[in-house]
């Protein structure tokens, strides 16, 4: 599927908005690679929010809707 700064059948536009929000609000940390790229199974909110931060990552990158400055 062809990338396209149109809305993605799969995501509405309300959700990639959020979704660049939270890259926004939690940049992501290289000091968290190590252990978001395991099979963590623990609570830690700092962690848990990497996690997120990761996935909207990928998912925005494979739209072409990553937020500006965000590469």
């Amino acid at each position: 599927m062809a990338s396209s700064s149109m809305s993605s059948p799969f995501y509405t536009e309300e959700e990639i908005q959020e979704m660049q929000q939270i890259l926004l609000e939690t940049p992501i940390d290289p000091s968290y690679d190590e252990i978001c790229d395991s099979l963590y199974d623990g609570w830690d909110k700092k962690v848990l929010q990497q996690m997120a931060a990761r996935s909207c990552y990928r998912v925005l990158k494979g739209l072409d809707r990553l937020p500006p400055d965000i590469d």
